[in-house]
């Protein structure tokens, strides 16, 4: 019987130890309760509760949070010092005391504790908060030294900048050097960023040289990378290193032809006729094969220019194995020489060219007399979406109407209606003598064969 009443204890004060276990602490039964409360109401409950004795930390880091947010920032100091104590300058809470010291207006504080917090657990976020403290305060070294403390990979395009912008003003131009260095080995933006900086302060400090061989060698170990070579290219010219931009220009066209419509873009677009007519001859030797984007790009060429000579060049190579020519190829020689410029290319004159481009096949109808087809062309050049006429298409298209005058047909193109209003105002004022019947040139003479 007395081994049954002993079992029987035991028994009970297991379940009294289980219940006194599972009894929620003080300190969290008051967590609960406070986050039910509005923020005036909690912080009174605080209070109340710290004079019964000292709080937990969460208490502590909960009463500071609302204390700023009633602006009561003396008291809220020293609920984070507390917590201070306790968490052994834990580095969430120093963030917490460095905006509170900020919103004090005690910004040496503010640095301090955001350098404690960043240096006991260093992220991205600590450290550009560090770094926009350090520019308030007009700190720049301690500035520039936290950003070199980190690799230029791991900075922010921002900071990457920031960093740039110290060096320089410090005057530690090998260490800028080798930050743009650095970063240029990629494929990214921030690399072409870096390497056009790097050849600007190769000029700058007077080392042309440097530079040309640094662009030449990113086209040698990427010789289909267009955006490095188009930008090394500009940036050299607009340097004033127009010798070493042709020597890299040069040397790519070899590295790889299918680009070399960069170089003769990159001179053409700065004024260098010259130079671009010159590296277009090389491209042309160089690649035997035009692509649509080949065709394209020496039409583009054509129409900055006027020169027709590689255009006519192309056209006189081409073969069954090339991409056939785009209506921009023989637009761009309606444009500048007139229709009858396109008599010896009538192999590709075909309905099918036409339907892209009817504008060339009114052209090329009317000098035909063939009135009909010209008609129709015109009519399907002027309602067209794609391409739209251009000022310059506009007086071709007139031109070519005029031909038609006296019959049926102009005066079914006059009663429309017709989809570009700059035409129909043309139109209309050519029936009242506003405009003369023939138009002067709208471009320079071609200034090529």
């Amino acid at each position: 019987m007395q081994r049954y009443v002993l079992a029987i204890s035991a028994i009970c004060l297991l379940a009294v130890g289980v219940v006194v276990l599972l009894q929620p602490d003080p300190m969290v039964r008051l967590e609960a309760e406070l986050a039910s409360l509005e923020p005036r109401d909690a912080l009174d409950r605080l209070a109340a509760a710290e004079k019964a004795g000292p709080l937990s930390r969460n208490l502590y880091l909960m009463h500071a949070r609302l204390d700023v947010a009633h602006g009561n920032f003396e008291a809220a100091h020293r609920e984070y010092l507390r917590v201070l104590v306790d968490a052994s300058g834990h580095a969430k809470t120093l963030d917490e005391m460095a905006e509170l010291a900020a919103l004090r207006g005690d910004l040496t504080a503010a640095v301090r504790l955001r350098k404690r917090g960043y240096f006991q657990a260093p992220d991205m976020v600590r450290r550009q908060d560090l770094g926009y403290l350090l520019r308030l305060s007009g700190n720049s070294r301690a500035e520039m030294e936290l950003l070199q403390d980190v690799s230029p990979r791991q900075l922010t395009p921002f900071e990457q900048q920031r960093l740039s912008e110290l060096l320089l003003a410090s005057g530690d131009i090998a260490a800028y050097r080798d930050v743009l260095v650095f970063l240029s080995n990629g494929t990214d933006e921030t690399a072409l960023t870096a390497r056009r900086q790097l050849l600007q302060l190769d000029i700058e400090t007077g080392q042309p040289d440097q530079a040309m061989a640094r662009a030449s060698d990113w086209n040698t170990a990427a010789p289909a990378d267009r955006d490095t070579l188009d930008q090394s290219l500009r940036t050299l010219i607009g340097r004033g290193a127009t010798t070493e931009a042709l020597t890299v220009a040069e040397r790519s066209i070899v590295n790889d032809p299918e680009i070399g419509d960069v170089s003769v873009d990159a001179f053409l677009a700065a004024g260098y006729g010259g130079i671009g007519r010159h590296l277009q001859t090389l491209w042309l030797d160089a690649d035997p094969n035009f692509d649509l984007a080949d065709w394209l790009a020496l039409a583009l060429n054509a129409e900055r220019s006027g020169d027709m000579a590689a255009l006519r060049r192309a056209l006189a190579r081409h073969t069954t194995g090339d991409a056939p020519p785009p209506p921009a190829v023989f637009l761009q020689m309606l444009r500048y020489q007139g229709a009858r410029a396109l008599l010896p290319y009538r192999a590709f004159m075909t309905p099918d060219l036409f339907s892209q481009m009817p504008l060339l096949g009114a052209a090329w109808c009317n000098l035909h007399r063939d009135m009909p087809q010209t008609f129709a062309y015109l009519r399907d050049a002027v309602n067209a979406t794609d391409p739209l006429l251009t000022e310059w298409d506009r007086q071709i298209w007139m031109l070519v109407a005029q031909d038609l005058r006296g019959t049926p047909y102009y005066r079914d193109l006059l009663s429309g209606p017709l989809a570009d209003s700059g035409i129909t105002t043309l139109l209309r004022a050519s029936v009242l003598g506003l405009v003369p019947t023939s138009f002067p040139a709208a471009a320079p003479a071609a200034t090529g064969d």
